[in-house]
């Protein structure tokens, strides 16, 4: 009887290591599921300081008939100067250029690779009619060295 109850009392080391093994699998995926959670929410924000900035430029363009007179310190001021900045960390920004009096191009740099491919996939005609396909994709940089830049077009 003793023999017995000694052996219902300890754990046996492949117990051991099945109990490591699935904590290490939790600890694996909740990383995973961070990440992924991470890049969706920058990749999100972009997409609302796009669409911060269409408001802006269309504010901005009916007061000088057009948006070639708009300049990039304009659109900051009514954005905001937090807006302006890519979030990540990477030190990216928002960049005006190409304006005509119906177009303008915006460069989004500064992007993890993860943000890059989420919103060079969700700008451009998904967005809206007026919005055209990404003009120029850089994706797949090491670091926070990834840039997008869009058009918009009102007679579209």
């Amino acid at each position: 009887m003793q023999k017995t109850l000694k052996s219902f009392l300890g754990v046996t080391l492949l117990e051991i290591m099945l109990v490591l093994a699935i904590a290490a699998m939790i600890v694996v995926m909740s990383i995973r599921y961070y990440q992924s959670a991470t890049t969706s929410q920058q990749a999100n924000a972009v997409i609302e300081t796009v669409q911060a900035i269409t408001a802006a430029m269309d504010n901005l363009s009916q007061g000088s008939g057009g948006y070639g007179s708009v300049s990039q310190a304009q659109l900051t001021g009514v954005v905001g100067t937090t807006n302006m900045i890519v979030p990540g960390g990477g030190g990216g920004s928002y960049s005006l250029q190409g304006q005509s009096a119906t177009s303008y191009s915006i460069q989004i740099t500064g992007m993890t690779s993860g943000v890059c491919y989420t919103v060079a996939a969700r700008i451009g005609p998904n967005m809206g009619s007026h919005f055209t396909a990404p003009a120029s994709v850089s994706c797949g940089n090491a670091g926070p060295n990834n840039s997008v830049t869009y058009t918009y077009n009102s007679t579209l």
